[in-house]
């Protein structure tokens, strides 16, 4: 019988495998589980496509990426992220309006911490945008973290 343990992710594995003589040429197999219930990893939607504030500003301010407000006319005219382009999300024509912009841009789209980001991320994705990035906590996790914003 081997033992290991194992440290992946901050997790602490320990598998037991038993080596048997004749049959599998001392193949390892896992041990039975003796557990009739397991805890499943909370589901996280797609964290590839979430971005920090602070590690949007980086490429914001180096000109690596570009912001896309997907708010309203009012609520961009209140604040918005430095250099931020407005594409409102519901109105008529948003689709059109961004199958024109450059697909192979880094894009960070945001909103007031709603459903309209993640869409819009999952439209442009759609249309072929090669790197979407959806503001963590939209613009009020910006401005939370005391960012410059534009009026």
């Amino acid at each position: 019988m081997r033992r290991g343990i194992v440290v992946v992710g901050g997790w602490l594995l320990v598998a037991t495998a038993t080596a048997a003589c004749a049959g599998n040429g001392g193949e390892l197999r896992p041990a039975p589980s003796t557990s009739s219930t397991t805890t499943a990893a909370p589901v996280i939607e797609d964290p590839a496509v979430l971005i920090a504030p602070l590690d949007a500003q980086v490429l914001l301010e180096a000109g690596d990426a570009r912001a896309i407000d997907v708010r309203s006319q009012e609520a961009y005219a209140a604040g918005h992220l430095p250099g931020a382009e407005l594409y409102d999300s519901l109105q008529e024509g948003f689709t059109s309006a961004v199958s024109g912009l450059p697909r192979d841009v880094t894009y960070v789209v945001y909103d007031d911490g709603g459903d309209r980001a993640p869409q819009a991320v999952q439209t442009l994705g759609g249309l072929g945008f090669l790197d979407v990035r959806e503001l963590d906590g939209g613009f009020p996790g910006w401005q939370a973290l005391g960012l410059p914003v534009e009026t």
